[in-house]
């Protein structure tokens, strides 16, 4: 097989692996959504609590996986080390010159570090209590930033078309 053709290959699983990050993004998304209309889903001792804790907690883990398939296809590997989930967040914001634009926006790295900041807590504190008033306001954001990251990865995805045209031609 020519590398061009493996290189359009890669191209299309990755976006193909987006596509289905994206869609579990989605319902993650539409769960936080249902929960906000909810009024009794957040109250002190609420069960729903523990349904948006996992739906934000999934959100996140969704775009992540995304980010990573991004960065380990375009750059060949993903930091490692105790603060990679950070510094991959934050290598998505960068321009790789001859290599991939920028995945998000700082704008959207700003938001998707609350939640990397909950994903942490939801895995470390197991004895802590959820904030309810906390919980809300990082559903609100989760639902805010769901269309910034759709936004980005969609000109990624873009990108991506580009790139498969290029590799296309004769």
């Amino acid at each position: 097989m020519s590398p061009e053709r493996e290189t359009l290959g890669e191209i299309a699983r990755l976006q193909a692996e987006i596509d289905d990050d994206l869609a579990s993004a989605a319902a993650h998304r539409d769960d936080i959504a249902e929960l906000l209309d909810l009024e009794d889903a957040w109250s002190e001792g609420s069960p729903y609590l523990s349904k948006a804790a996992i739906a934000l907690h999934h959100y996140y883990c969704a775009v992540e996986s995304c980010l990573e398939r991004i960065v380990r296809t375009f750059e060949g590997m993903v930091s490692e080390g105790p603060d990679w989930h950070r510094e991959l967040l934050h290598v998505a914001t960068l321009e790789i010159p001859q290599v991939r634009p920028p995945v998000l926006r700082a704008d959207t790295e700003a938001a998707l570090s609350h939640l990397l900041r909950f994903r942490h807590f939801l895995r470390h504190a197991y004895s802590a209590k959820l904030q309810v008033d906390r919980m809300r306001e990082l559903a609100e954001l989760l639902v805010h930033a769901s269309v910034e990251v759709d936004r980005d990865l969609t000109d990624f995805r873009d990108y991506l078309l580009r790139c498969q045209a290029a590799l296309s031609s004769p």
